[in-house]
């Protein structure tokens, strides 16, 4: 599925003439996001409350995010072993009032398609189907240039790819993305694209 993968292979004496990559693909609504207006910016996270997701980076991002810019709300779907102890971090940084975590969601399609804004801040992917649907509904992304997030954003996505860990980065990406209406319209419109092509 992507760069990391096949390099493996290739360590291991697996020829080139025997790999061959086929992409992850997901269904594109009729209809892209069209809500990038939301009085209070939504910031969505999708995926399991795990170490490798490096949602407490997310947490800690926003704990950083400006004062006086737009306000904004973090929505947490996913479940998993480290979700009291992100419940008690977002407290620990004052910012549970901005913060749910919804749990486990077999919809999560429609969640994308009435946020602003995506956050993908792994240590670790693939090819990740979580940015391939929001790139389906044109949701905007920061994302940790791990797997093959750098392709699948492509030229639209690489000014929001983070080195993972980089809280400040995070929060700044997600800082510009909040405050700039018309660029989340035009990042969200060139991901849809991307992906239907």
């Amino acid at each position: 599925l992507e760069d990391d993968t096949e390099k493996k292979m290739l360590a291991k004496g697996v020829s080139t003439e025997k790999i061959f990559r086929v992409a992850n693909g997901v269904c594109i609504p009729d209809t892209p996001v069209e809500n990038f207006r939301n009085e209070v910016v939504s910031v969505l996270f999708v995926g399991r409350l795990v170490p490798q997701k490096r949602c407490s980076d997310l947490i800690k991002a926003c704990s950083q995010l400006s004062k006086n810019g737009p306000d904004w709300h973090l929505n947490i779907i996913g479940d998993g072993p480290l979700r009291e102890e992100l419940e008690s971090l977002s407290s620990a940084f004052e910012i549970s009032d901005k913060v749910t975590f919804v749990g486990y969601q077999t919809d999560t399609l429609n969640s994308m398609a009435r946020a602003d804004i995506l956050v993908l801040p792994s240590s670790k992917e693939g090819m990740s189907n979580v940015l391939l649907e929001a790139m389906s509904v044109g949701l905007p992304i920061v994302a940790s240039r791990v797997g093959s997030a750098t392709y699948q954003l492509g030229h639209c996505g690489v000014e929001f790819l983070i080195e993972p860990g980089d809280i400040k980065l995070c929060s700044d990406k997600l800082n510009v993305l909040i405050k700039d209406v018309d660029l989340r319209e035009r990042y969200g419109r060139c991901l849809r694209k991307r992906c239907m092509s």
